[in-house]
């Protein structure tokens, strides 16, 4: 089935299609014989795996690691069942790929043939309605390879829309009473003031769930360690400090990583620079201690993901990241 989608496409079929074909890498980094490997696809050769329930995470990662190593495209693909799809072994793909997986079925074959080129089933988890406390849910459509972003060499595809992330910004900034709860917790985030900031978290909390303010330890603490995410996510100096945007990462230090109470909160710091500003995780002084933190708190979940929903309303960049834990 996956052969016959791709030769649709003339240059995938003129440049070659093979099934099981060896795969040799460069410089010692093994072999691979991909389910189907195309020689040419969007810009480079392409291997095209079908994921199997029994696939285990240690062979997924070794078949990624292989791939990407050799600057070949991987694209997993997966039948027509989506109940499947919350099963460990489909889990482990696609929540390490924005919550999106390719499938092929007899429906998507019967378009592919009608509209003579290749097409697939998209499956992506995305956040649900403000009605539906943003539960994530899945979203599947029939679409071209042009609807796809293959991305570079030894990468995987997604979509060319928005990720999860953003979705959930999106979300919020349509919602008119969320965006406006938003703006003015950032207001009071800028002046530190946990008393103010306390009724709105506990405003949007009541509508997204998660849990209310005064469960979330020392207020004193928690609205200068929002105050510097905040920070972080506008780029601009959103909680009380005379040190300036320019030193950014001494603020980050001072006023998130170092203090005791604050340090549970480097799991939601790694989430939002890594998404707006991921040269701060290279910074050694950075990322000394968040490795010092991480340690310290071992197993335990993150307080950014105990917080429930209300958090990814304040700090959407990391939402996705927290589904993974």
């Amino acid at each position: 089935m996956i052969c016959e989608n791709l030769a649709l496409d003339p240059e995938a079929e003129t440049a070659g299609i093979a099934q099981e074909r060896y795969t040799k890498g460069m410089c010692g980094t093994g072999y691979a014989f991909p389910d189907v490997f195309a020689a040419s696809w969007y810009g480079g050769p392409a291997a095209f795996e079908i994921q199997l329930s029994t696939t285990q995470l240690p062979n997924i990662v070794r078949r990624e690691d292989f791939y990407a190593a050799n600057g070949i495209r991987l694209v997993w693909i997966i039948g027509s069942s989506e109940g499947q799809l919350e099963r460990r072994a489909f889990k482990d793909i696609y929540l390490r790929n924005d919550g999106q997986i390719l499938g092929l079925d007899g429906d998507v074959m019967v378009a592919a043939r009608k509209a003579s080129t290749p097409l697939f089933r998209l499956h992506r988890l995305l956040p649900g309605p403000i009605s539906k406390r943003l539960v994530p849910e899945w979203k599947t459509k029939i679409v071209s390879p042009d609807e796809l972003n293959w991305g570079a060499a030894g990468s995987r595809p997604r979509s060319v829309h928005f990720g999860y992330d953003a979705y959930v910004d999106q979300l919020v900034e349509k919602d008119t009473a969320l965006a406006n709860a938003r703006q003015r917790f950032y207001a009071v985030l800028a002046d530190s003031d946990h008393t103010a900031a306390g009724p709105i978290w506990n405003e949007v909390a009541e509508k997204v769930g998660g849990i209310h303010w005064e469960a979330l330890a020392s207020p004193y603490d928690v609205v200068r360690a929002f105050g510097v995410l905040a920070t972080i996510r506008k780029n601009e100096i959103t909680v009380k400090t005379k040190i300036s945007l320019s030193d950014l990462p001494h603020l980050i230090n001072l006023m998130l990583l170092e203090p005791v109470d604050r340090r549970c909160w480097t799991h939601a710091f790694k989430l939002i620079a890594g998404a707006v500003k991921p040269e701060l995780l290279t910074v050694e002084s950075v990322a000394q201690k968040c490795s010092r933190n991480d340690s310290e708190h071992g197993a335990a979940s993150p307080a950014d993901l105990s917080a429930g929903q209300v958090f990814n309303v304040f700090f959407p960049e990391g939402a996705f990241g927290r589904l993974q834990r």
